[in-house]
């Protein structure tokens, strides 16, 4: 047995798996092998961002009260009180990466806020038609985001993303954008709903980036201090829509646990305030244990 050939050929195919997922620009959650939301251009953009929210199992349509709320709703911007920076990092398998930095600004008028989705594969090993090593390549992805939240009367808000994206794989490069739409409304005190239109109108390159809906509710119970969450997603280029469920307790004012399922995928977390500082782990699980996340968010209010 030639150990030496062997070896190349895992080696080969262990870059082959990592080409098809770059080729099928999965990034984040899911593989290209095994389902997931891996249809229509850009599936990370719809992958959310946060440690808090993804830690609820993503149903934040309805809640959206921190700096992630530019991703999940920007109309929550329009309750914002302070600036805030917020931070996540992904610690990913495969050599995929995937991090979001967010800064938010109230405003007079209602919440403005700049921020960024950075999303890859590096290192991807490339092989020429003899099927001889020629270096490697890497795939990138970044996409900026610019949010608006308003407040139209005293229990309704509204809000809107302009995307600017860039995509690289390898000596290609493409450029596109997209625009959300979303609306957060209070019925009753302790209840809260939200609506978002994710690229209602989206296109990179020559791809369409397929139309995501959002549909939730939040309850809150017992003084605030516990929250109960339900969102209804649907992505037109997939035939069934998929539910969040989530939940988070407030053990008091700098320290609260999260946990929610998405899809059927499992996730937890927690959140610490020091000070000014805030930070939160969130850990996704996904039925195919490559896909597993473990997140990491920093932030700040000043």
């Amino acid at each position: 047995m030639n150990i030496n050939k062997t070896g190349g050929t895992m080696k080969r195919m262990k870059s082959l798996v990592r080409l098809l997922l770059v080729l099928s620009i999965v990034s984040v959650q899911y593989t290209a092998v095994y389902a997931g939301d891996t249809t229509g251009a850009l599936p990370y953009l719809r992958m959310g961002v946060g440690s808090r929210a993804l830690a609820m199992g993503g149903a934040f349509t309805a809640i959206s009260d921190d700096a992630s709320s530019a991703y999940w709703n920007p109309a929550g911007l329009a309750n914002v009180e302070s600036k805030e920076i917020l931070t996540m990092y992904g610690m990913l398998s495969l050599g995929r990466n995937f991090n979001w930095i967010n800064f938010v600004m109230p405003m007079a008028s209602g919440g403005l806020s700049v921020g960024l989705i950075n999303s890859g594969v590096s290192g991807i090993d490339a092989y020429n038609e003899n099927d001889i090593p020629a270096g490697s390549f890497d795939y990138m992805s970044n996409t900026l985001l610019v949010s608006y939240g308003k407040k139209m009367e005293d229990k309704v808000s509204v809000g809107a993303n302009l995307k600017i994206i860039s995509d690289s794989l390898k000596d290609s490069s493409r450029t596109g954008f997209g625009i959300d739409v979303a609306v957060i409304t209070k019925p009753a005190d302790k209840v809260s709903l939200g609506l978002k239109l994710q690229d209602l109108i989206g296109t990179v390159g020559s791809d369409t980036i397929p139309l995501s809906i959002s549909v939730g509710m939040a309850y809150k119970m017992y003084g605030d201090s516990l929250v109960l969450s339900a969102d209804a997603n649907k992505v037109s280029e997939i035939d069934s829509p998929k539910l969040r469920v989530g939940m988070e307790y407030l053990i008091n004012e700098k320290m609260s646990v999260q946990t929610g399922v998405n899809d059927g995928n499992f996730s937890f977390g927690a959140s610490f305030g020091i000070s000014m500082f805030n930070l939160a782990y969130g850990y996704v699980t996904d039925p195919f244990k490559t896909a597993d996340r473990h997140l990491l968010s920093f932030g700040v209010k000043f």
